[in-house]
């Protein structure tokens, strides 16, 4: 549910740094070879035409799934995602073979699709990957299969996978978090206009999902003072609308060009129990 008030640029708010991703260095003893090899995979289009994609560079970004089962084909000029397209996840981290390839991703379901706090294996071979055009070298990662594949896909267990020889790309690179594509940074909301801020995907405490950004709330100066944040629900059935002061609400993203998210400290059982936000 999304409720637009107004166009205009956002006031800056101050903003509390983020940490960064934590790295282990449980495997900084790969060699070059295996570093190369997992840096980059063969990344599929809609048209099924291929290109060579950094594993680094889709983590972070949201994973959508055609909400009305119709096949995802070639689009030109897509710059937002299309009305029929629902958000399935965040794809959380690369899965990464013995062989050192990437076939497969982690995705952060939690909270979409109806799903609880899972955390699935999907094969790269189901997401297709449609450029933004409004930014270059930007993308839209699409799940091609239909939902009730995806909501019965794996869940990553990290035993297992060890055995198995995988592990994951954010514990596998050295240095992953010296290089500023993968670092989590913060982002100023003077940075954002309201069209981008609008639907923004919101986490809580733990980093669950919790929501998304639906509305500005504006004070007596004419300003933005809060943020309207709906809260869960499911395809807009359900959800609780509460207002969030600015100065609560941090901005951040995955390296220069990732996916914007934003981040309270509370839980989504918390933020169920504020006071529901009255636009009357």
């Amino acid at each position: 549910m999304k409720r637009f008030m107004m166009t205009t640029a956002l006031v800056a708010a101050t903003s509390i740094p983020a940490a960064g991703l934590a790295a282990s260095d449980d495997t900084a003893q790969q060699d070059g070879a295996m570093k190369d090899a997992t840096s980059t995979f063969m990344a599929q289009s809609p048209s099924g035409d291929t290109m060579d994609m950094k594993a680094s560079n889709i983590i972070g970004h949201r994973l959508y799934i055609v909400s009305d089962g119709s096949e995802m084909t070639p689009m030109d000029e897509l710059t937002e995602a299309p009305e029929n397209w629902e958000m399935a996840g965040d794809i959380d981290d690369v899965i990464i073979g013995k062989d050192g390839s990437v076939k497969e991703v982690l995705v952060d379901a939690g909270g979409f699709l109806g799903m609880g706090e899972d955390n699935l294996r999907v094969s790269l071979d189901s997401i297709r990957f449609q450029p933004d055009a409004d930014d270059e070298g930007e993308f839209f990662a699409v799940y091609t299969g239909d939902r009730n594949m995806l909501q019965e896909s794996e869940n990553y267990d990290e035993a297992a996978a060890s055995e198995q020889g995988e592990t994951l790309g954010t514990n596998s690179w050295e240095g992953y978090t010296e290089n500023n594509e993968a670092q989590m940074q913060t982002v100023a909301f003077d940075e954002m206009n309201t069209e981008e801020l609008l639907g923004t995907t919101v986490y809580g405490s733990n980093d669950e999902w919790v929501g998304e950004i639906s509305e500005l709330e504006l004070g007596d100066d004419g300003n933005v003072s809060a943020l309207i944040l709906d809260i869960g629900g499911f395809l807009g059935i359900g959800e609780h609308a509460v207002s969030m002061p600015m100065d609560k609400v941090e901005l951040r993203r995955m390296g220069d060009d990732g996916e914007i998210n934003a981040y309270v400290s509370a839980t989504e059982e918390e933020l169920e129990n504020m006071e529901a936000y009255d636009a009357s």
